[in-house]
């Protein structure tokens, strides 16, 4: 130990600093911010073109355009919309439980 280390300095930072989340959370969140839409427009283009594993699942004829490269971009981008916005309350679910056990 040297004689210019300061073991009783003060923390400088406000109280919202020190309670508030760690700054590696906001990186988390911007990898869900970019995995989350690109992974729910993975699943529905998935079920969309496999129709078999979604029996019920119908696709309305009003949002299929034949003159586009992917006739059912319509019916994929809505679903993802949807998907993305269930898996976004449910993260939002569970950090929310999480942080309620935790006692934050």
């Amino acid at each position: 130990m040297t004689k210019y280390t300061d073991h009783y300095k003060q923390d400088t930072r406000s109280k919202a600093e020190r309670l508030g989340p760690h700054p590696i959370w906001r990186g988390i969140g911007l990898v869900f911010l970019i995995v989350l839409p690109v992974m729910s427009f993975l699943i529905v283009s998935y079920f969309i073109e496999n129709p078999s594993l979604v029996p019920w699942l119908e696709i309305p004829k009003e949002i299929v355009f034949q003159n586009l490269w992917d006739p059912f971009i319509a019916a994929k981008l809505i679903g993802t919309i949807l998907v993305a916005f269930v898996l976004f309350i449910a993260i939002s679910f569970f950090t929310f439980l999480i942080n309620s056990i935790a006692g934050r």
